[in-house]
């Protein structure tokens, strides 16, 4: 925009294409009379990476790792045993089943995991999610989506049956994501994103499969189409998905969205599924904000069952 410089990152989205004296312009705004110069967008490239289906689909369960091989390499060895006997190498994300461990001596530091038949790897090359506890007033067979920080993993559930798993980048260092036991509470299919206070102020247009968990916060699990680096912290504060995992997230969770609607919103009612976001430092997070409702309302409703049937 010529007579107005911009600040910080912006990602626009292109409603329409003119040109005017010459130069061509994006239009950036579906109601605003917003132009860019196209010259000076860069298209982004969305990831085309994924995660793994678990449980039934491929008989995997967790403890879940993926493949993250140290000092930046594209790959990683396995070995024929925990110390060495090199056999084949895996690609960086590759995700792999933890079947057993190897550790320096009884009780000591894990080296290694076993992911197949005789074959192992090194501790230090692989991302592991280790399951915690159920989260409480978790009902039977509820949906819900545990996010691990500390290793940038996120599994689904179906009450105790792990059936999704993929790499997200959570909040970076100066942005942390908020550890806590949270409710989506509010989907869109497509959603616009802010964040202009502070040195690093930035607009975000067109996010797709976003399920916001934070009304307080803003905080959601969404596309990221400007980058492909999960598995690394890097967000404002809210959990990235490569575009393939949002989109599975947002039809499988809860609240459902209706056949040729845009948006949904969960009710204590009928509440957003759980979404637990935890670290080593925070493993079993308070529950917040919407969720405190959910919770206070089925204590509320356990409460008067008990007292009718005295």
């Amino acid at each position: 925009i010529e007579d107005q410089p911009i600040i910080g990152s912006l990602n626009v989205r292109e409603w329409d294409e003119v040109t005017f004296a010459g130069k061509v312009y994006w239009k950036i705004s579906q109601k605003d009379p917003e132009y860019v110069l196209k010259s000076a967008v860069t298209r982004h490239v969305p990831s085309p990476w994924g995660g793994t289906r678990l449980g039934d689909d491929i008989g995997w369960t967790v403890p879940i790792a993926f493949v993250w091989p140290r000092g930046g390499m594209v790959a990683a060895y396995t070995y024929g045993k925990p110390t060495g006997g090199a056999m084949r190498e895996l690609a960086a994300r590759t995700p792999v089943p933890v079947l057993e461990t190897a550790t320096d001596k009884p009780g000591g530091k894990i080296i290694a995991y076993r992911i197949g038949e005789g074959e192992w790897m090194n501790a230090a090359d692989v991302h592991v999610f280790t399951p915690m506890p159920l989260p409480p007033l978790l009902e039977p067979n509820e949906r819900w989506i545990d996010v691990d920080l500390d290793a940038q993993i996120l599994v689904a559930f179906e009450g105790e049956t792990p059936v999704y798993s993929t790499l997200v980048s959570s909040g970076a260092k100066d942005t942390p994501t908020e550890t806590g036991l949270y409710r989506i509470w509010l989907k869109e299919s497509e959603a616009d994103m802010k964040g202009l206070n502070g040195e690093d102020p930035y607009s975000v247009a067109t996010v797709p499969w976003t399920e916001f968990f934070s009304p307080e916060k803003g905080l959601a699990l969404h596309t990221a189409y400007w980058h492909d680096q999960f598995g690394r912290q890097r967000s404002h504060g809210c959990v990235n998905l490569a575009p393939r995992d949002a989109r599975w997230l947002y039809f499988w969770s809860d609240p459902q969205v209706p056949p040729g609607w845009t948006m949904a919103q969960g009710a204590v009612e009928a509440p957003g599924s759980i979404v637990r976001v935890r670290s080593a430092a925070d493993p079993t997070p308070e529950v917040k904000g919407y969720a405190k409702e959910v919770e206070a309302a089925r204590a509320a409703t356990a409460m008067l069952g008990s007292a009718g049937d005295r």
